[in-house]
Order: C-alpha cells, then sequence, then structure tokens
C-alpha cells in the first residue's frame, strides 16, 4: 500500500509538475507572442512615421521648387522692369540732350553766332581769329553759314579750317581768287 501511495504521489506530482510545465510554456508562448505582435506593431509604426516623413520630404521639395520657379520669375519680371525703366531714362536723357542742343542752337542764332560774313572786305586770306585756338574751333562747329564772298582770298588754310566746320551748310567763296 505504501507503494502504491508512493506511485500515486509520484504520479500525482508527475501531473502537477507537468501542469507547471505546461503553465509555464503557455506563459512563456504568449510572452513571446505579445513581444512579437509589439515589435511588429513597433515596425509598422516605424514604417508609418518614415513614409509619412518621405511624404513630408517630397512635399517640402515640391514647395521649394515652386518657390524657387515664383522667384525666378519674379527676378526675371523685375530685372525685365529695370531694363525698361534704364531704358526710358535714357530716352528721357537722349531727349533732355537733344532740346538743350536745339535751345542753344536757338540763342546762337538769335545771337548770330551761327554765321559768319566777312565779304567785301578785300581779305587776302582767312583770318586766322576765327580758327585758331580751342574756343574758336568750338565755335567754328556750330556755324551753319560762312560768307567770305567778295575778297581777294587765293586759298584756304591748310591747317584744318574746314575740318572744324562740321555743321557748315552754307559756304559762300564767290568771286575770290581761288583756283581749283
Amino acid at each position: 500500500e505504501e507503494s502504491e501511495e508512493f506511485a500515486m504521489a509520484c504520479e500525482k506530482t508527475s501531473a502537477d509538475m507537468r501542469k507547471i510545465r505546461l503553465a509555464i510554456d503557455t506563459k512563456r508562448s504568449e510572452a513571446r507572442k505579445r513581444r512579437i505582435r509589439e515589435e511588429l506593431a513597433a515596425r509598422v509604426a516605424a514604417s508609418r512615421a518614415e513614409r509619412e516623413l518621405r511624404r513630408q520630404d517630397r512635399q517640402e521639395a515640391a514647395i521649394r521648387r515652386r518657390l524657387d520657379e515664383k522667384e525666378g520669375k519674379m527676378r526675371m519680371q523685375l530685372e525685365k522692369e529695370l531694363r525698361y525703366r534704364q531704358e526710358i531714362e535714357r530716352a528721357e536723357r537722349q531727349r533732355e540732350r537733344e532740346l538743350k542742343a536745339k535751345q542753344e542752337k536757338e540763342v546762337r542764332a538769335r545771337r548770330g553766332e551761327d554765321r559768319v560774313d566777312v565779304s567785301g572786305r578785300g581779305l587776302r586770306r582767312i583770318p586766322e581769329s576765327l580758327y585758331r585756338g580751342r574756343e574758336q574751333q568750338e565755335k567754328l562747329g556750330h556755324l551753319v553759314s560762312i560768307n567770305f564772298s567778295q575778297n581777294r582770298i587765293d586759298e584756304l588754310p591748310a591747317d584744318g579750317f574746314l575740318f572744324w566746320c562740321s555743321s557748315v551748310r552754307r559756304l559762300n567763296l564767290a568771286h575770290n581768287r581761288l583756283r581749283l
């Protein structure tokens, strides 16, 4: 009987041990499954976060490209406007210069500074006082009419007199002693 009791106690202990091992194995298995689920959930969350970051990066890159394009267009527009304004300013300065030149020409015409008339004075040559010196040469550049008619001039100065007469429209040398 003792041996039967001992055998039953051993069997009961073995059965209890199996139950304990089964309970431990079940807990370990559940813990492993829980860890795997948690790791999988963390990976999925990380993957979602990475996808979201990549999406945000693409959006930011697209926004930067659009901003760069707009900036480029604005820069081109500003440069175009600047060139247009510069052209207008150049044209205005040119008009002002032309108006000033015209007014100066009118003033010289009123004063008689746009013509020289030394006709009928018996001159043998063109007086140097008309073309020697910077100031005189400048005045020759504004002359429109020069009248040396009815004198005794036999030659024109060789040292650039006619060069300075760039605006002359009428040069009268009639009735002189010039030879061609």
